[in-house]
């Protein structure tokens, strides 16, 4: 089901909708003008899972596009979120990377295909040795600029083979520790983005900084 709308009206008739499924149904705005009534639990995560399990793939193993709020639990969800360049500033918000936009040449799409084929290409031919021992960083951080660089470092290191993927980070305050290992956020310093999965929060710094 659809309800469908004028985009200036978008943010009236939402809360309306939202009020009338409750409990019944779950919604999510799909396109400016439409917002999708389903099922409960239904979203494209969902969906994304049953196609990984039929294949036999993990979330770990998967990268997804979006541009809408209809977007965010898929998003959420895989190793690697893109948004387009067109998106929504929620969508924006928990990607990993933002795209071109749908109307640019080349689009977000197939950018995203082209860099995912030359990764694959690369890896292939890339000669490494696996007695090679990988270089490991850690991050000692406080506030806003320690959570940004955080931020950096970690989507750097889930594309640089010589480097190991984890990446531990100290925070001297437990509540921002636990915000970020159980939520993925750190909304008092870094509000609205999403950090990416390999950051490891800690208080302490022995821990952060050991082999």
């Amino acid at each position: 089901t659809r309800v469908i709308c004028h985009p200036d009206k978008m943010e009236v008739v939402k809360p309306q909708v939202a009020e009338c499924v409750a409990g019944y149904a779950a919604y999510a705005q799909s396109l400016p003008t439409t917002i999708d009534i389903m099922a409960p639990g239904t979203n494209k995560a969902a969906g994304l899972h049953v196609l990984q399990k039929s294949l036999g793939l993990s979330m770990a193993e998967c990268c997804a596009i979006g541009d809408s709020e209809n977007d965010l639990e898929m998003l959420q969800s895989v190793r690697v979120a893109c948004a387009m360049g067109n998106a929504v500033k929620k969508t924006k918000a928990v990607s990993h990377f933002v795209m071109p936009k749908n109307t640019d040449q080349p689009a977000g799409v197939v950018c995203l295909i082209r860099s995912l084929t030359a990764a694959l290409k690369a890896t292939k031919v890339e000669v490494e040795s696996t007695a090679k021992e990988k270089l490991r960083v850690a991050c000692f951080s406080m506030g806003s600029w320690g959570t940004g660089v955080a931020r950096q470092v970690g989507q750097s290191l889930l594309h640089l083979k010589r480097f190991e993927e984890a990446l531990p980070v100290w925070v001297p305050a437990m509540e921002t520790v636990t915000a970020i290992n159980e939520t993925g956020f750190d909304e008092r310093h870094l509000p609205g983005l999403r950090l990416p999965r390999n950051v490891h929060a800690t208080v302490d710094p022995v821990d952060a900084a050991k082999d």
